[in-house]
């Protein structure tokens, strides 16, 4: 089969096409927009200020594809970031994103499907898509990217009731429903549901979904060898760690990283919780990600430690150099990239089973509850206590990568679609 995959931005820096495309089973991508097929003509002659920001990060995207593998719908990132596409005052992030999945599938629809023999979206940004693959009859498939939206509202709903304080407008969970009825209509027109994790697989049984026609395909951390197709430093989704594959143990205290965005979902409330549980001075603790909390919220953090905001891809291995441990008390996601990022590099993850981590607990970090500030200040001082624990992580990495290749994430891939049980 020659899929069409469908995608808004560069998910896992192209991990699915990529993977389809090895396999010679790619027909073509389907994307918003990127640096290989940037309508630059178009782009110069708008004015300076409208270039920055979000339409240079877009135009720095590679997807490691040949080009005529690739189609853009630049008018859906021109509807985004210029037109009607943009968030309306007041507007929380459900009804936003909502508005922006519809426009982007009903454009990939009336670009038309043909000659792909299937389909390849994504949860909440194909419904229309499998709609119109259902009519022609096309093998249909399901990237369940994250826990169920009906799952994921009763655990944040709880969140918001727990920390009013750290709820910011963008944050809060507005009306859901919509979004959870669209996509469990996209799981009833999709054939196979792919899981990044056992913990959306659950989830998604645990809401009543059909867990029948799902299968777990644990991310890829990096491919094998720049040769392979989208080598580099970001092949198959995620930063590739120096050659050194592991650096060594920085003296002085225990430094401590949080990368993600500082939200009630990744679980910031109990972190800062925990960092007052042990008022530790031998603790340096480091946030990097851009913010959805509350202004209120995000002065708390900066009085306890170096909030950084947002880091492009390319900055990261600065900062998983810098870090002993990276700390991750996520309520809900879907299998945290970061984590397969902190692993390759050598750095030790204390992270909670919603993550849905490939972390094995006490040989390459820890898993914790969620909401367990305790849980979290108990594990970082047995670190401070005991630095040559650390050291496991750099027995154990090589394992690890070896069974988390972006190369066995493509084939796993391809035998999860394949999949007649």
């Amino acid at each position: 089969m020659k899929f069409l995959v469908a995608q808004i931005g560069a998910r896992r820096h192209y991990a699915v096409p990529l993977a389809f495309h090895q396999a010679n089973m790619l027909e073509r991508l389907v994307t918003d927009a990127s640096g290989d097929i940037f309508p630059w003509s178009l782009v110069n002659r708008l004015p300076v200020s409208l270039r920055r920001g979000a339409l240079e990060r877009i135009a720095s995207r590679r997807t490691g594809l040949p080009i005529e593998r690739i189609r853009g719908v630049f008018i859906f990132t021109l509807f985004v970031h210029l037109g009607p596409g943009r968030r309306k005052p007041g507007e929380d992030n459900i009804s936003l994103w909502l508005r922006r999945n519809r426009q982007y599938s009903e454009l990939v629809v009336r670009a038309g499907l043909s000659p792909a023999q299937a389909i390849y979206v994504f949860n909440g940004a194909g419904l229309e898509i499998l709609r119109e693959a259902a009519r022609s009859a096309l093998f249909r498939v399901l990237d369940q990217t994250s826990a169920p939206m009906r799952w994921d509202a009763r655990l944040l709903t709880e969140e918001a009731t727990r920390w009013p304080e750290w709820l910011s407008a963008a944050e809060h969970s507005g009306n859901w429903l919509p979004m959870a009825e669209r996509e469990e209509e996209e799981w009833r027109l999709a054939e196979r549901i792919i899981c990044g994790s056992s913990y959306v697989k659950d989830s998604v049984q645990a809401v009543g979904g059909p867990v029948d026609k799902c299968r777990v395909v644990p991310y890829g951390y990096a491919i094998d060898d720049e040769s392979e197709v989208g080598g580099g430093d970001a092949g198959f989704g995620l930063i590739r760690p120096e050659p050194s594959a592991v650096t060594p143990r920085l003296p002085g205290k225990l430094r401590v990283l949080f990368a993600g965005t500082l939200s009630l979902r990744k679980g910031i409330p109990y972190l800062y919780e925990a960092i007052r549980l042990l008022k530790s001075e031998n603790i340096e603790w480091r946030f990097v990600g851009p913010s959805t909390i509350s202004p209120h919220g995000l002065a708390r953090l900066k009085g306890l430690g170096d909030v950084r905001g947002p880091v492009l891809r390319s900055g990261m291995p600065e900062h998983y150099r810098w870090a002993d441990v990276l700390v991750l008390p996520s309520i809900s996601e879907g299998s945290a990239n970061v984590c397969y990022e902190a692993l390759g590099n050598g750095v030790s993850v204390i992270a909670t089973p919603n993550c849905g981590s490939v972390v094995q607990d006490g040989i390459n970090g820890f898993i914790v509850p969620i909401r367990s500030p305790e849980a979290l200040a108990e594990k970082l001082e047995l670190l401070v206590r005991n630095p040559e624990m650390l050291g496991i992580v750099s027995q154990s990495v090589k394992v690890w990568k070896n069974r988390h290749t972006g190369t066995n994430y493509a084939e796993n891939l391809v035998r999860a679609v394949a999949d007649q049980r």
